[in-house]
């Protein structure tokens, strides 16, 4: 496999992507219903919710399980509970970076799960940029990447989640999203 940072990046979202499709089928079919409580209405929002905080990070982790089958041409030779930790990191990165962006929507008078009509695009990109750079810097700390490492995945991020949105829109999971 190619140790270009940029390759490197893009392999460190699989398990992102793969958690937050996952964490889709949680939402559209219920699982884990109970947890579906807003972390702080007030402070964030109803979408912001005690079962994405704790399945994010989980599902992460889950999914970081099979990134030691390719390892080895990335320089790092970890174990699975080391693959599991950053994962863990990375999830919980990109749930809590989340946070500051919806708090301050709120403050805005902005619904949960809409944009303002006013710099649209700015908060579209703030969407895919905050998570991006959560997870990041858990793989930055986890694995002790390198900076281009670090800088290949928030620049490619925000292009990886919006590819997966739409797709998770034209399978009509996305819409079902709360």
């Amino acid at each position: 496999m190619n140790n270009h940072p940029v390759v490197i990046a893009l392999w460190l979202q699989v398990p992102i992507v793969f958690a937050g499709v996952a964490h889709m089928m949680f939402v559209r079919y219920q699982w884990l219903a109970f947890l579906a409580q807003p972390v702080s209405l007030r402070l964030f929002g109803a979408n912001k919710t005690w079962r994405g905080m704790l399945v994010m990070p989980m599902l992460t982790a889950i999914a970081a399980l099979l990134m030691p089958t390719m390892q080895g041409s990335m320089g790092w030779q970890l174990s699975y509970a080391s693959w599991f930790g950053c994962g863990l990191l990375a999830g919980s990165g990109y749930i809590f970076a989340e946070l500051p962006n919806s708090w301050m929507k709120r403050r805005m008078g902005i619904a949960p799960g809409t944009l303002p009509q006013r710099y649209a695009r700015l908060f579209i990109m703030l969407d895919q940029l905050d998570s991006g750079l959560g997870a990041g810097i858990g793989w930055w700390i986890g694995l002790q990447c390198s900076y281009w490492v670090w800088c290949s995945y928030v620049v490619t991020f925000p292009v990886t989640a919006l590819a997966v949105k739409q797709l998770l829109f034209w399978v009509r999971w996305k819409d079902c999203a709360r």
